[in-house]
């Protein structure tokens, strides 16, 4: 019923091709197997999806973020190849979408996984380049990876969209903060080393001069 899944499942490298399967049964190479395929229809994947998506909340309210984590991707798997539902079911997976990313970059932050925080709101922030949340989570994610200057302007546009939003304003007095004892840390490191380089110039230069005063 759906080409785009059925595509992805498709093993190219595989002489004379192959679908890519999940089973918990062992098989051995040369096996023969007999399949029979029964692809979900839109409303089936997308209540798969919503499933999936609640049972990640639910790993997420019990603590066990790398669970959610994999919830939410397994929920975004089924909604992922839409491009040939109607205009309805498409509405509902962009919400699924929307809702699935968000948590998965808060499951990730928990997890400290920045850069796949990073990559979770970035889809959201592809179709809604205005929400406060992904910015917000962009922005923690940002200034952990110590990208000081992105994560400021992803926590000044958040503030903008929500003005009175407090998280924000501690975010952004953070992410100053941070910013400030970073290039006053690396400031002092190239100090040291500029002041070892010229202390190790001088001493060059003196047993130069010592050794000038041996030949005469």
């Amino acid at each position: 019923k759906d080409k785009n899944a059925l595509y992805a499942a498709y093993m190219q490298f595989v002489e004379n091709g192959g679908l890519f399967i999940p089973t918990s049964k062992k098989y051995s190479i040369g096996d023969e197997v007999f399949m029979l395929l029964n692809l979900m229809d839109e409303p089936e994947k997308i209540a798969a999806a919503e499933g999936a998506k609640q049972a990640g909340n639910a790993r997420f309210k019990e603590g066990a973020f790398a669970a959610a984590v994999k919830k939410y991707s397994r929920a975004l798997n089924f909604v992922e190849y839409d491009s040939g539902f109607g205009a309805e079911a498409k509405a509902q997976t962009a919400e699924l979408k929307k809702a699935c990313n968000l948590n998965l970059a808060a499951a990730r932050l928990r997890t400290r996984d920045w850069k796949g925080a990073v990559t979770a709101a970035d889809k959201v922030l592809e179709k809604d380049g205005l929400n406060a949340k992904a910015l917000y989570r962009r922005a923690q994610a940002r200034l952990a990876l110590q990208d000081f200057v992105e994560a400021e302007r992803d926590a000044r546009v958040a503030l903008a969209e929500d003005p009175s939003a407090a998280d924000l304003r501690l975010l952004l007095a953070r992410i100053k903060k941070e910013a400030a004892a970073y290039d006053k840390k690396e400031a002092k490191t190239f100090s040291n080393l500029f002041g070892r380089m010229a202390a190790m110039e001088a001493a060059e230069e003196r047993k130069k001069k010592t050794a000038t005063k041996g030949e005469e």
